[in-house]
């Protein structure tokens, strides 16, 4: 399988990311599901977040997925078809971009762990909000197991990475997971990032389905990477970035 390269921030977009990622115990990556550009700038940030504390890659995967997953990609199990939950598949998550982000930070000799924080086979789905709370005591069990002492970088859908419920999403999508980690962990300083494409597509919604990225709400479609408020309040600052493109699926590769 072929490595992923970094995604490359212009200098001050990525010096504004690592300041936002200095005041926080836990940064989360808000994104569209499917998105190829979202497993390379987590690696391309890797290096940069280490000197900040950083250790744990947090991931909207079945919990019970984060052991099996690290001994996989290490090579200690030769069958990666546990990855197919119907949890995630078809959406996107599991994309042969996300395995080979797995496989680069985990080669990486610094100590970087994967934890997994979606409700598991075992924790019944239920409504939105029960789901977000198993998410949100997930990730809080796993990272005392995996990296205590260590800040954690989060990636999940931008439903769930709200810390407001804003007025696009559903009422009955809420109150979200990052909210609700928050609330369960007041001690911990979280920040959100809802990160936006401005033209691409990208996979979500299961059966593989791909769709064409709408235009940003504000204005023409921008051609740089920046930074803007929050456009609904919901996070803690949104990055627009160019160009979404679709994921490849990991399964495809082994079939």
């Amino acid at each position: 399988m072929e490595e992923i390269t970094p995604y490359l921030l212009p200098a001050q977009v990525k010096s504004e990311l690592l300041a936002l990622a200095a005041q926080a115990d836990l940064l989360i990556l808000g994104e569209m599901h499917g998105v190829q550009e979202v497993s390379r700038l987590v690696l391309g940030l890797l290096p940069d977040l280490e000197p900040l504390g950083y250790r744990g890659l947090s991931m909207e995967i079945p919990c019970e997925l984060s052991g099996p997953i690290v001994d996989w990609v290490q090579g200690r199990t030769a069958d990666p078809t546990f990855f197919f939950a119907p949890r995630t598949e078809g959406d996107g998550r599991e994309s042969v971009q996300a395995v080979s982000l797995f496989r680069q930070m985990l080669a990486r000799e610094t100590g970087w762990n994967l934890l997994c924080f979606d409700s598991g086979s075992y924790q019944p789905n239920g409504r939105w909000d029960e789901r977000d709370a198993r998410m949100a005591g997930n990730l809080a069990e796993q990272w005392e197991q995996r990296c205590p002492g260590r800040k954690v970088i989060a990636v999940c859908g931008n439903y769930h990475s709200r810390l407001s419920p804003g007025v696009h999403a559903p009422p009955e999508c809420w109150p979200a997971f990052a909210a609700q980690f928050v609330q369960a962990q007041p001690q911990r300083k979280v920040v959100t990032i809802k990160l936006m494409f401005n033209a691409g597509a990208f996979h979500n919604f299961g059966n593989k389905l791909m769709h064409t990225v709408l235009d940003m709400p504000q204005g023409t479609p921008s051609t740089i990477s920046e930074f803007r408020p929050s456009e609904d309040g919901t996070h803690t600052i949104d990055l627009h970035l160019p160009f979404a493109t679709p994921v490849t699926f990991f399964q495809e590769e082994i079939a």
